[in-house]
């Protein structure tokens, strides 16, 4: 082949590549606006059918080193009440089983064993006041290497008095292993008095996963529907609190996102409303900072600090994945 030959074929084939390069980016813009407008129809469904605002309210967040005896890995704790009263674990030996305890005003000296023998998923320790205000249940996860025998456990607080109920759920029913549910809460999203469960999971947009956040709601013959309740795209939880900011009713969403340790988001529940003098973008901050309410800066260490070592890790594991 002569010289000129050569160069015609080069050029030629130059030519060919960026035709064929030019090919390769229509299609990607146009798989990227096939995607968009997925994701706008399936965002807009979302916010007809959800219960929350799809605006979140933002608040200050400040990692603290753990100050209280009960603040660390070995425990799990929960405080439950405005009177700062919380339930741990806790086991008399390496090869003992675990006991559940409630320390009164969160004072060790007051702790009195309220479970024998309890298995609990790690950190996937609850409590809900929306049934009694002032007493508030106790619900946990067991603990076990098989999807099907992760049970969860409830203890029906009846006046300082716990009475073991349930199984309420097996975690095999509505979770699989292929699936997200890292961060996990109870609380009552319809303001039905019915337990629900919110938890972080994702959703297929064209071929891609997009996270967003979930419920299981409660219904009256036992059974759960599970619900969609706010898209993240491709934010991630790395935290996540169901509770009655505003006192309306029905349980707001507290969340924090992977990557941004200063902040947390609120997502206020509509479903219910009421002449409370507490509004919930104030009521938000308002918890947040004050150490006299149930969601308050202490429980919110105790939650997001201890979640990060343990959750992602363990729960991936059992439930997750």
């Amino acid at each position: 082949m002569k010289l000129y030959q050569k160069l015609a074929a080069g050029v030629l084939s130059l030519a060919m590549m960026y035709q064929t390069g030019c090919g390769l980016s229509e299609r990607a813009k146009e798989d990227e606006a096939k995607f968009r407008r997925e994701e706008s129809a399936i965002v807009k469904m979302i916010e007809n059918e959800s219960p929350f605002s799809q605006t979140p309210v933002e608040a200050p967040y400040k990692k603290e080193e753990s100050k209280k005896w009960y603040e660390n890995e070995e425990h799990y704790p929960f405080i439950i009440n405005q009177k700062g009263d919380v339930i741990y674990t806790k086991a008399e030996g390496p090869f003992s089983p675990n006991s559940l305890y409630l320390a009164s005003k969160g004072e060790e000296k007051n702790s009195r064993e309220i479970a024998k023998d309890v298995s609990i998923l790690k950190n996937y320790l609850y409590s809900t006041n929306f049934r009694d205000k002032e007493n508030p249940d106790i619900y946990w996860f067991t603990d076990s290497p098989f999807l099907k025998n992760v049970k969860l456990m409830y203890l029906k607080n009846e006046e300082g008095t716990f009475v073991q109920k349930g199984p309420l759920l097996s975690a095999g029913d509505y979770f699989s292993r292929g699936g997200d549910a890292d961060y996990l809460d109870l609380g009552d999203i319809n303001g039905d008095g019915r337990l629900d469960l919110v938890y972080n999971d994702f959703i297929k947009v064209g071929n891609r996963k997009m996270n967003v956040i979930s419920a299981l709601i409660g219904k009256e013959d036992g059974g759960f529907d599970k619900k969609i309740l706010y898209y993240l795209g491709e934010k991630k939880l790395e935290g996540l609190i169901a509770r009655d900011v505003d006192n309306d009713g029905d349980s707001d969403l507290i969340f924090k996102l992977e990557g941004d340790d200063n902040h947390l988001f609120g997502l206020e529940n509509q479903t219910k409303k009421n002449n409370s003098p507490l509004v919930f973008q104030d009521g938000f901050r308002e918890k947040i900072e004050s150490g006299n309410n149930t969601v308050n800066i202490a429980a919110i260490t105790v939650l997001f600090n201890t979640i990060r070592i343990m959750n992602t890790v363990y729960m991936t594991t059992h439930i997750g994945r």
